[in-house]
């Protein structure tokens, strides 16, 4: 893992509107930041959005990570449907004959799916795919649904809407080098002091990040948090990061364990992107 002063330089300027960083402190081991939905993110900054990088191909071979993004999202409508379809064959309210055969084939839909979409990010993200593979605790799968989910780590792809009504239509803005904040905020692990209120605004919901980025990035943290070197499989480096940082937030007044594994988890999660983002970094033409 490396820490901010080690990663390679990023671009620090303003975000544009949709898809904004939140400040964080660049003298610890993990920061804080915001988001940018498919139909983007409300944010500041003052600057315009920056280019992918020196010598690189703004589009970033944009089909390749479209396609992922449409496995991905495939992938967990099929998974969605196979789970309703399960609870509906348990309530026996129904004939369960012709619904275990339906249920057979979403199954095999979910599994064709699931394998076209790890051929993918395979195909389109090889240097993240081989990080993945290298590291403990790290699941090609669920970093193909994150990676699915957020398009390239280390490029953002802010979208507007303009118009009203019926006539309201999603235009795409330039990309441009997405900063480590912008994506922990992407992810859910921006902001802490941001939470879901009931009456909040489109672009107040989209500050809190792609909610399928955030349930992914758990899941993955969740993994690594278990491969603790005690059951013969490889020690996760994450796991070293929530153990460093666990008996800081016991300690703290009014938290509980619950509380304190949460914010340790966060940590984790935080470092785990950072990572992704370095690796997707260096992947960039002009970055290397």
């Amino acid at each position: 893992m490396t820490d901010d002063s080690q990663a390679l330089p990023t671009d620090h300027r303003g975000s544009e509107t949709h898809d904004s960083a939140v400040g964080g402190d660049p003298s610890a081991t993990t920061s804080q930041m915001t988001c940018e939905t498919q139909a983007g993110v409300a944010g500041g900054g003052d600057s315009p959005p920056s280019p992918p990088g020196p010598g690189s191909d703004p589009s970033l071979e944009a089909a390749g990570w479209v396609e992922l993004r449409m496995f991905a999202e495939m992938f967990a409508d099929a998974q969605d449907y196979r789970k309703a379809m399960n609870n509906r064959t348990r309530s026996m309210t129904v004939d369960s004959v012709p619904l275990a055969e339906a249920l057979e084939s979403v199954r095999y839909s979910e599994t064709k799916l699931g394998l076209a979409m790890k051929r993918c990010f395979r195909r389109v993200a090889p240097e993240i795919h081989a990080w993945v593979k290298e590291t403990p605790g790290l699941g090609e799968h669920t970093f193909a649904r994150l990676v699915g989910a957020i398009g390239h780590p280390a490029i953002a792809e802010p979208h507007h809407w303009e118009g009203e009504g019926s006539d309201r239509v999603l235009i795409a803005d330039p990309p441009y080098l997405r900063t480590l904040s912008q994506l922990w905020s992407y992810c859910g692990v921006g902001d802490p002091n941001r939470k879901r209120r009931k009456g909040m605004t489109a672009d107040e919901a989209a500050q809190l990040g792609n909610p399928r980025a955030k349930t992914m990035i758990h899941i993955i943290a969740e993994g690594a948090l278990k491969q603790d070197g005690k059951t013969g499989k490889l020690r996760s480096p994450y796991r070293d990061v929530y153990d460093l940082h666990r008996p800081t937030y016991d300690t703290r007044d009014g938290w509980t364990p619950a509380h304190a594994h949460n914010a340790a988890l966060r940590r984790m999660k935080k470092e785990i992107l950072r990572d992704l983002w370095i690796v997707a970094r260096q992947s960039l033409p002009g970055d290397r």
